[in-house]
């Protein structure tokens, strides 16, 4: 505002300045006293106001370039801070806190406060009351933390995803994990469809879109929507992995695949997860490598 109207007057000056000299040339041809002392005057006002106007661009100048890297303080606000106002925001006082985040999962971090978990966004603002008496950090958009006696699910706003009610939660793995109730296992997604009944005597997390599930001494799996894909006909198993799970029978260990075929019969004392195309097993009282179709290649 200041420079546009230093730029102004000066434009004013400039047309008064020609019209001034374009007097006094006219005048002294005609013998003007050349003494008078009125056109240095003018040359004085004219570097003047020069002067004023570079001086009021390099302010302006100045003014950008720390508009271009602005200043970002503690307070309530997420706009940049100017340098004016930054002395009048007040720092979060974390002093009070048990515990302060170490890092921040979808601008919210963990804090402690009178025995109890909440949250805090970025700049250290509560935006969950600490109410908890567990939580995790965040995974993706949602939580777990647990209220009172049992575990339940919220979102950044602290709003319930799924009610506080069960004695515990799993890891969600495509939305979806296990969950137990009355020291019987079931399956929710984080929205709080519960997709199985908790009618289950062991569950687990989901690897590759199947959960491993046991009743009555028995195991298979389930998928994503809780349908059990595969039958619970085996005495034991193991997670899946490159689409292959191991499973026990008969005392014995074998593989099968996603859709529960049996690929590699039960033969092996023991038989891990398959990593890179290859699976340690043991038989005979010694560890080998075999590939997908049972071939031993170490």
């Amino acid at each position: 505002m200041i420079q546009t109207f230093l730029v102004f007057l000066a434009f004013l000056w400039a047309i008064y300045f020609i019209f001034r000299k374009i007097k006094n040339d006219f005048t002294i041809k005609k013998g003007c006293a050349k003494g008078c002392g009125s056109c240095g005057i003018d040359k004085k006002i004219s570097v003047f106001l020069l002067i004023l106007v570079v001086l009021q661009s390099c302010n302006a100048k100045k003014e950008e370039n720390n508009n271009d890297n602005p200043t970002f303080e503690i307070g309530k606000s997420n706009k940049p801070i100017a340098n004016k106002e930054k002395s009048k925001l007040m720092m979060a006082d974390t002093s009070k806190f048990e515990e302060v985040p170490d890092n921040f999962i979808q601008q919210r971090g963990r804090f402690k406060q009178n025995g109890k978990y909440g949250f805090l966004d970025s700049l250290y603002q509560i935006v969950i009351e600490a109410q908890f008496i567990e939580a995790e950090r965040f995974q993706d958009t949602f939580t777990k933390v647990k209220k009172e006696k049992f575990w339940g699910v919220i979102n950044k706003k602290g709003n319930w995803l799924v009610p506080a009610k069960y004695d515990k939660l799993g890891i969600f793995k495509d939305s979806v994990t296990y969950f137990i109730h009355q020291q019987k296992y079931g399956f929710v997604s984080y929205h709080g469809k519960e997709i199985t009944k908790n009618e289950y005597d062991w569950g687990d997390n989901f690897y590759e879109k199947r959960a491993k599930i046991s009743k009555n001494k028995k195991w298979g799996f389930i998928d994503l929507k809780g349908k059990e894909i595969i039958a619970l006909n085996y005495d034991g198993c193991r997670n899946f992995s490159e689409n292959m799970a191991a499973v026990w029978q008969n005392s014995q260990w074998g593989y099968i695949d996603t859709t529960g075929k049996l690929l590699i019969k039960p033969q092996y004392d023991l038989a891990l997860d398959f990593e890179k195309g290859k699976a340690k097993v043991k038989i005979n009282g010694s560890f080998v490598e075999i590939d997908k179709k049972g071939k031993v290649v170490k």
